[in-house]
């Protein structure tokens, strides 16, 4: 885990956003010894937010499953969503 005062922010920045960069790791910026800042690449920020948005998707899903809603065939649900795409196309 990288872990920089916020000093060393203010003073060397680009060392720090290098340190995310080559890393692919987020850095955590400490203020009076405190955790206060995550710096990290947009990039990989995006990526934590599709990972989160599909872990959502997935609570949503089992709770569906564990409430004993109908769901739908995986072959039938395609054939749908082809016959879909084939009737606008």
């Amino acid at each position: 885990m990288n872990i920089r005062p916020i000093s060393k922010c203010q003073s060397n920045f680009n060392e720090v956003a290098d340190l995310c960069r080559q890393e692919r790791e987020p850095v955590y910026i400490t203020k009076n010894g405190y955790e206060d800042l995550v710096l990290m690449r947009a990039a990989d920020y995006s990526r934590e937010l599709a990972r989160l948005e599909l872990y959502d998707k997935l609570a949503a899903a089992q709770a569906q499953v564990d409430a004993g809603d109908t769901l739908i065939d995986h072959d039938a649900l395609f054939a749908e969503l082809r016959g879909r795409l084939n009737a606008h196309g």
